[in-house]
């Protein structure tokens, strides 16, 4: 029973260590709570401010009741692509490296049913809309790179999780860091100071890290509206997102030494793999004062997944000229839970002349409080307090702004503007420089039968990353580009 107790306890540290490497922890929530919604193009062109506005098929996963503001039956279509660019600074350095990504996708399609109400009871119920919907809510496509040198080293992160573990237990409390890197000789045990050492001691050593990414979050939204005295909008919907998220990440570390010695190197691969499903409730009204003046507001519950991760690891080393090693983990497979934050959506509109409209939405998130928990279904009782923890002192309430505009030229063509702001989810860093600002523009033709808009979307923001634990790896700096373009092509009945 000793042995079994500390075996556990060992197994418990392990799964602590290091958050910046493989596992579930505050990261894959703030992933899946933080996602800045892609839609049709008119929504992208006004800057998402459409919580107020309706009649568009985005509006069931923002606020349902505009779909009440649909006339007719309408099918749209919206492909859509992303170009995105990161320019990466090692340990805050002037060294760089400028990466990219282009990704084709689907940003939203989807179909709304008007049904007129044709009862002899003069009921001001004058409509009710029935919808089905695809919306892409985040996009997790990106690659950066970041090199440079530094007088730390990955391999002493492997040389601290493995202490206190037997060599001939590696396998069974480490398998995906601490046996990779003794089985490839990167660490060994000292029996004079019983613990792992790293021979990676230059006091200088070469960095390179490729991080590549992607997936998505799409969300399929089942919804019913109702109309009542044009005047009163409302309207529900029940979401069904589903997750795809992928990383590889190459890891590749070289000593810097005078031509009298030998320059050990290493490379650490990881892979992972979240995939997963999920639902949450929406729940909406667009009160309409006068026929120039409109408020809308929107309730997202919590959005409750079911994921699994899977993942593993591999490591190739040079220790002379005659020894290279490589060596593979096992394959890893988790599942658990994942509570994402509520959100509530304020918006309003005003509407000029009926030829122009300007629109604001103001979006609450508090992304401290999602939670992690185990799928008992599949025997899991780790609890996550440390995890949650994090989440909790990690992360802040954050008060997001959209603002957009549409201006009608002529009876067809619409030209469109916006702007939105997301503020930084990181309660220990609240610098506005490192928000999401987008700005955006579009153009649209509209007749009573078809309509096809562009939209395009340029955003930028900065993140704080770090190669590996942050107690010896310094953050890492990278700003990030994005440029959305989006076509819109539907048809109404």
């Amino acid at each position: 029973m000793k042995n079994l107790a500390l075996k556990y306890n060992l197994l418990l540290i392990i799964l602590c260590l290091s958050s910046s490497l493989l596992s579930q922890n505050e990261e894959d929530a703030l992933r899946l709570s933080n996602l800045h919604f892609g839609g049709t193009a008119r929504y992208i062109s006004v800057g998402g401010a459409f919580g107020s506005l309706g009649a568009d098929i985005s509006v069931l996963s923002i606020n349902p009741a505009g779909m009440a503001r649909f006339k007719k039956s309408e099918f749209s279509f919206s492909p859509n692509v992303i170009l995105s660019s990161s320019n990466s600074y090692f340990d805050s350095t002037s060294n760089s490296a400028i990466s990219g990504k282009e990704n084709l996708n689907v940003g939203s399609f989807g179909i709304v049913g008007v049904s007129k109400n044709k009862s002899e009871n003069n009921s001001k119920w004058t409509s009710f809309q029935f919808g089905f919907s695809y919306n892409r809510l985040a996009d997790f496509n990106e690659q950066f790179k970041l090199e440079g040198n530094g007088n730390y080293s990955m391999s002493h992160v492997f040389a601290l999780r493995s202490n206190g573990i037997p060599t001939q237990d590696l396998i069974d409390y480490d398998p995906f860091y601490g046996e990779l890197a003794y089985q490839t000789y990167i660490t060994d045990f000292d029996s004079l100071s019983n613990n792992y050492q790293s021979i990676m001691n230059s006091q200088s050593i070469a960095h390179e890290q490729t991080t590549t990414r992607k997936g998505r979050v799409g969300e399929y939204s089942i919804a019913f509206s109702g109309n009542y005295n044009q005047k009163f909008y409302v309207g529900g919907s029940i979401g069904l997102p589903k997750v795809h998220f992928e990383e590889e990440k190459r890891h590749t570390e070289t000593e810097i030494k005078d031509s009298s010695e030998f320059e050990h190197s290493f490379t650490f691969n990881e892979y992972q793999l979240t995939t997963g499903n999920g639902i949450n409730g929406k729940i909406g009204i667009i009160f309409l004062p006068s026929n120039w003046l409109r408020f809308g507001i929107a309730y997202h519950t919590k959005t409750f997944y079911n994921l699994n991760d899977y993942w593993n690891t591999s490591m190739n080393s040079v220790i002379s000229n005659n020894e290279q090693y490589s060596h593979n983990s096992i394959d890893g497979n988790y599942n658990y839970k994942l509570s994402t934050p509520s959100k509530l959506i304020a918006s309003s509109s005003v509407i000029i002349a009926k030829k122009a409209l300007i629109s604001i939405d103001y979006t609450r998130i508090d992304h401290s409080s999602s939670i992690l928990k185990p799928n008992t279904f599949f025997g899991s009782n780790y609890n996550f307090e440390a995890e949650n923890s994090a989440i909790d002192s990690n992360y802040r309430i954050t008060n997001n702004i959209q603002i957009g505009t549409e201006i009608k030229i002529g009876s067809f063509y619409m030209v469109r503007a916006g702007f939105s702001s997301f503020q930084n989810p990181f309660s220990f860093d609240t610098d506005a420089s490192y928000n999401k600002n987008s700005f955006s523009a579009g153009l649209g033709y509209r007749n009573k039968k078809y309509f096809i808009d562009f939209g395009a979307r340029y955003s930028t923001w900065k993140d704080n990353y770090y190669m590996y634990d942050s107690s010896i790896a310094p953050a890492s700096r990278i700003d990030n580009t994005a440029l959305n373009i989006t076509v819109t092509c539907g048809f109404k009945w």
